[in-house]
């Protein structure tokens, strides 16, 4: 998939993670997004990548959960999903 689709599912990403009370959102390596919130700390990697290990593994250490979000490119809606 061509960086600058998924640079705009980043963006589309951050956008609602930081309308829907997240702070600290800061883009990542891997198209990973680190973002904090009242309740959860979280990574969100904008697509399943091929090797989701070092994710968790940061994951893990630092305490967060790993969600991936897939933006449908007709309506800019994003599917969640919790990655264990």
């Amino acid at each position: 998939m061509r960086t600058t689709e998924i640079n705009r599912e980043e963006q589309v990403v951050i956008s609602w993670l930081k309308s829907h009370g997240y702070y600290r959102v800061v883009p990542g390596p891997n198209h990973a997004i680190v973002a904090d919130g009242k309740i959860r700390r979280m990574i969100v990697s904008v697509r399943y990548p091929e090797d989701i290990e070092p994710i968790k593994t940061l994951a893990l250490n630092e305490h967060r959960e790993v969600w991936v979000a897939k933006v449908e490119p007709e309506d800019d809606e994003i599917s969640w999903s919790v990655v264990k």
